[in-house]
């Protein structure tokens, strides 16, 4: 883990000392993950606004981010209790703003999730990395707030995100 903390921050040094014009963001929301059983975290990402293209009604920025969660809610199947212990990765996305403040977005992930298993006493845990990909639209009440929703399929279940995001 110590390994990917490390790569993620030289490349946010890199991309830091390229764009000057480039902007730090981040989110703090709620995940719902639907697979059969339903369990929920809080979310956080910190990312990198690199503009892109510039259009008459708009902007579009890619922003890699790196994103953590940390498990709230917990389901038991089949008389076993599930629940996320916790998940880190990358999910990088490319972002269309309006001059009205709306935007829109498509996103991909590369998450490692971590889980506990819980029954008559007896637990285990299982990790591994996930890929996923969605979509989601938010709105930006000023520079340095805003809320969105968003969408994303991971592996076989259906992730939704509710959150506010910040600009620095």
């Amino acid at each position: 883990m110590n390994r990917i903390f490390v790569g993620v921050f030289a490349v946010v040094s890199l991309v830091l000392a390229s764009s000057a014009a480039a902007q730090v963001t981040g989110s703090v929301g709620y995940s719902h993950i639907d697979d059969e059983i339903s369990l929920g975290a809080l979310q956080g990402t910190v990312g990198y606004r690199l503009p892109v293209m510039e259009g008459a009604a708009g902007s579009g920025y890619f922003i890699p981010e790196f994103r953590v969660g940390l498990g709230i809610n917990d389901d038991t199947f089949m008389g076993v209790k599930v629940e996320i212990d916790n998940y880190y990765g990358l999910a990088p996305r490319f972002q269309y703003e309006t001059d009205g403040g709306f935007y829109g977005f498509v996103q991909g992930s590369y998450v490692n999730y971590k889980a506990k298993f819980s029954y008559m006493g007896e637990s285990a845990s299982e990790s591994g990395w996930e890929f996923g990909a969605g979509l989601g639209v938010g709105i930006a009440f000023s520079d340095m707030l805003g809320a969105e929703v968003s969408y994303e399929r991971v592996d076989d279940g259906d992730v939704f995100n509710i959150s506010m995001r910040f600009g620095f």
